[in-house]
């Protein structure tokens, strides 16, 4: 404007329009403001933004002695509620990978004790108990502490043992 003083209001408003007024600088902004060839609808626009500006960095100013700034407020917000949920949910695993432990090794406990029992009784011992368990020595037992002998002996296998009889 300043090397063509002749152009018209109207170019002169054309030009003006296609300016960005929020991207400038603080020395260009005090030219606009003095500056009387800019249309005023110009001035008031660059004043404006102007005013805007100061206004979002005091505004920052503040946020940022209070401890918060501006523009990272929010992300630092959720950053921080994020690493919040990672621990307590690491916290959550962790009990359970402890009792998981616990469990594993009652377990590996109560599999020791069984092989320990298998390898101390043979099968021979294992039988014998059964034998010795069994209604037939009971019987047996009671009858020779009684007296009764091979008689109640066999009075009890006979009545167990019930043998089919062929017709052919």
């Amino acid at each position: 404007l300043k090397t063509h003083p002749s152009l018209p209001e109207h170019d002169r408003k054309r030009l003006c329009r296609i300016m960005n007024c929020q991207k400038l600088s603080l020395d260009a902004c005090m030219h606009v403001a003095q500056n009387d060839r800019l249309p005023l609808k110009t001035v008031i626009q660059v004043l404006f933004s102007e005013q805007l500006k100061m206004r979002t960095a005091m505004q920052c100013k503040e946020q940022a002695t209070s401890g918060d700034n501006c523009d990272d407020n929010e992300s630092w917000s959720s950053s921080k509620r994020e690493i919040k949920n990672l621990k307590t949910e690491l916290e959550k695993v962790k009990e359970k990978m402890s009792e998981l432990q616990k469990n594993y090794s009652e377990l590996q406990r109560e599999y020791e004790k069984l092989t320990n029992k298998q390898k101390s009784s043979t099968s021979w011992t294992l039988g014998w108990k059964k034998i010795r368990n069994s209604s037939v020595f009971i019987r047996k037992v009671e009858a020779e502490e009684n007296g009764e002998g091979q008689q109640s002996i066999q009075d009890g296998c006979a009545g167990n043992i019930r043998r089919r009889q062929s017709i052919s």
